[in-house]
C-alpha cells in the first residue's frame, strides 16, 4: 500500500488531551504520518513530546484548562506563533470522572465541570482555530466522544 497518499508531512496537528489515552496515541500516529505536533493539556504533554520528537516530529506544549474561553484564545494564538498555521485539530480533552457513579447521585458541580470541558471546551477551541482555517480554505477538525454519551448508567 502506498502510505505517501496518507502523508501529513508540512501540516501541524493540535492535539487536545494529549498525556495520555487515545490523545496520545492520535498525536504520535499523527506524527508517524508527518504531522507536527501542538500539545495541549492540563499538566502539558508528559510522555508524548518524546515519543512525538522520536517520530522526528517538532512539537509545542501548551498547558491549558480549555473549559476556559481565554485559555482557548490563548491555545490558539500560541499555537499559530509557535508554527503559524493549524491544519487539524482534534478535540480529544474530557473528564470521565466519577462516571461510574449512577447519575441521581452525581452533583451539579460534577456535571457542569463535564460539560465546561466535554462540549464547551471543544466549541471554544474551535471558535478559536476556525477563522484560519476558513481564511487558508483548508482545515480539518476531529471530535472524539465517549461511549459514555450513548450508553449511560441507571
Amino acid at each position: 500500500m502506498d502510505l505517501s497518499l496518507f502523508s501529513l508531512e508540512g501540516k501541524t496537528a493540535l492535539v487536545t488531551g494529549v498525556s495520555r489515552g487515545l490523545g496520545q496515541a492520535m498525536a504520535i500516529a499523527l506524527a508517524r504520518a508527518g504531522a507536527d505536533i501542538v500539545g495541549v493539556g492540563l499538566r502539558g504533554m508528559g510522555d508524548t513530546q518524546a515519543l512525538v520528537e522520536a517520530e522526528g516530529r517538532r512539537t509545542y506544549e501548551i498547558r491549558a484548562d480549555l473549559s476556559q474561553r481565554n485559555a482557548a484564545e490563548r491555545v490558539a494564538k500560541e499555537a499559530l506563533a509557535a508554527f503559524g498555521k493549524v491544519d487539524i485539530l482534534v478535540n480529544n480533552a474530557g473528564i470521565y470522572r466519577d462516571q461510574l457513579m449512577p447519575f441521581v447521585e452525581q452533583s451539579s458541580q460534577l456535571w457542569r465541570r463535564k460539560m465546561e470541558i466535554n462540549v464547551l471546551g471543544m466549541m471554544y477551541l474551535t471558535q478559536e482555530v476556525l477563522p484560519q482555517m476558513i481564511e487558508r480554505r483548508y482545515g480539518k477538525i476531529v471530535n472524539i466522544a465517549s461511549v459514555a454519551g450513548v450508553y449511560g448508567l441507571r
